[in-house]
């Protein structure tokens, strides 16, 4: 912790004493701590919305989606796994022939 010294207010020091139960620094800190979650928290509400509205990232993320289900999936043996043009995995059972 760094040690600071603050100008406050007269009546907003004896509040904070009020509240404080003998530890300002405490309080303070729990105050601010709380108030920097509430700030940071409606930023990443604001970023996801923002990316939400935008398009291009939408058609981007989808893309990704389809990427992850390139993987083989363990339920469904490998042999009859194919795949379509987009890259979705196409887990019909279709009979592997092995050239």
């Amino acid at each position: 912790m760094v040690k600071i010294t603050i100008t406050l207010e007269e009546d907003i020091l004896q509040f904070i004493d009020q509240q404080a139960q003998g530890n300002r620094s405490g309080y303070i800190n729990a105050l601010l701590t709380e108030h920097r979650r509430r700030i940071l928290e409606a930023e990443m509400i604001a970023a996801l919305k923002q990316d939400a509205e935008d398009s291009e990232y939408q058609a981007e993320i989808a893309v990704w989606d389809n990427v992850v289900g390139d993987g083989v999936n363990p339920s469904v043996p490998e042999e009859y796994l194919f795949f379509n043009r987009r890259g979705a995995e196409d887990t019909e059972r279709r009979e592997y022939r092995k050239n």
